[in-house]
């Protein structure tokens, strides 16, 4: 697998991360961190994301990576399947509702 990566990205090395999801062939990894805090941000405020969203908000082609990567950095990330308008079925992630009240005690 490794010759495969290297044949398609051009010999450059690839980074293992953490966790079962394989190598990271984002050879950016600022891109990653940068397309995760967008699409934190816009969890945050309330909403749900799929992957079309997250094309459209910050360019990423890859929100499952994304949101696997908030996951071990902690966030309480939910998610469950929607019918899109052209009736493809994908997967909705949003933040887990916090309570208010409970924060710092």
């Amino acid at each position: 697998m490794a010759n495969i990566l290297k044949s398609l990205f051009g010999g450059k090395a690839t980074k293992k991360v953490k966790g079962n999801r394989g190598p990271n062939i984002n050879e950016n990894p600022v891109s990653s961190n940068s397309q995760k805090a967008r699409i934190l941000a816009y969890m945050m405020e309330g909403n749900s994301i799929t992957p079309l969203e997250a094309l459209n908000l910050c360019g990423s082609l890859r929100l499952g990576a994304r949101i696997a990567d908030l996951k071990e950095d902690g966030w309480p990330i939910e998610s469950k399947w929607v019918i899109t308008n052209t009736g493809k079925r994908v997967k909705s992630y949003s933040l887990y509702p916090i309570d208010q009240t409970k924060i710092g005690k």
